[in-house]
Formats: C-alpha cells, sequence, structure tokens
C-alpha cells in the first residue's frame, strides 16, 4: 500500500517551500518556475514513512490560470494538505481549492497554516480561526489546522 500527499492553495502560500522543508526536494523543475518563483505545472516529491514505505508528494500550482493543473494532481490524492499562509489567511484560491477537493471526495483533508515565522500569536488564531470557519462551511466536518514554518 502507498500514499500521495498533494498540496494546494492559494498562490505564494508557501505549498512549494512546505514540500521542500518535509522532503529536502524543490518540486519545482521548469526553468520558468525557478526564474518566476511560481509552481505552473505538477512538481513531485517523495519522503519514506517509518517502516520504509515511499510516500510520493504532489506540489501543485496556486495560481487561478492553473487550476485546470491544480485538478489534475489531486485525482489520485490519499490525503490533501490545503496550505494558508498565516500572514495573508483565506484567499480565492484557498475557496476555488478546497471546493475542489471536496467535490472529488478527496477522503483526507489537512489544512496547514504556514509562515508562522512571520506574524504573532494573534494574527495567528485569527487565521485558524478565519480557516476553521470557511472549511467547515465548505466540507460541513472539522478539518484538522496545524501551524507550520518552513523555515524554522
Amino acid at each position: 500500500m502507498y500514499h500521495i500527499i498533494g498540496t494546494s492553495g492559494h498562490v505564494d502560500h508557501g505549498k512549494t517551500a512546505l514540500i521542500e522543508a518535509l522532503t529536502g526536494i524543490n518540486a519545482d523543475r521548469l526553468p520558468e518556475e525557478k526564474r518566476r518563483g511560481m509552481t505552473i505545472d505538477l512538481g513531485f516529491a517523495h519522503f519514506f514513512d517509518d517502516e520504509g514505505i515511499p510516500v510520493g508528494v504532489i506540489d501543485v500550482p496556486g495560481h487561478e490560470r492553473f487550476i485546470r493543473n491544480m485538478v489534475s494532481g489531486a485525482w489520485s490524492l490519499s490525503v490533501a494538505v490545503l496550505v494558508i499562509a498565516g500572514n495573508e489567511g483565506w484567499m480565492q484560491q484557498s475557496e476555488d481549492h478546497a471546493r475542489v477537493l471536496e467535490a472529488m471526495g478527496i477522503p483526507h483533508i489537512v489544512c496547514a497554516i504556514t509562515k508562522i515565522d512571520l506574524v504573532d500569536t494573534d494574527v495567528l488564531d485569527l487565521a485558524k480561526e478565519m480557516a476553521r470557519e470557511e472549511l467547515t462551511r465548505i466540507f460541513n466536518k472539522d478539518i484538522p489546522i496545524i501551524g507550520v514554518s518552513s523555515i524554522t
């Protein structure tokens, strides 16, 4: 049995940086992605779980122009990590990506509030509360929310 985890969320909210922090692999592979600092196409990484089983990771673009690429990457996911930057909070692509994940019936969703090293406790609490309200509205259930920093 293998698992595939995928990111989703608004552009520049830290999806690729989170994957690199977790796997050591920068999933942006195209020269234009590196030049622009923005994921355009699906990127891939992996790690091994505690039992030595490989876990695939798919990095999807967050920009609205690339929503079709995001959908392509989400078909095979065991778990989706909806990424929301703590310093910006819930955005339009957060909404769009959450709705796609819900419509596709992804079995497990986790919300990662990224960039927590850039915000104080009050701002982080506000970002988590806003995410909780929006996620409950879309998924009609509690979605786990964790704060993370790709830097620290």
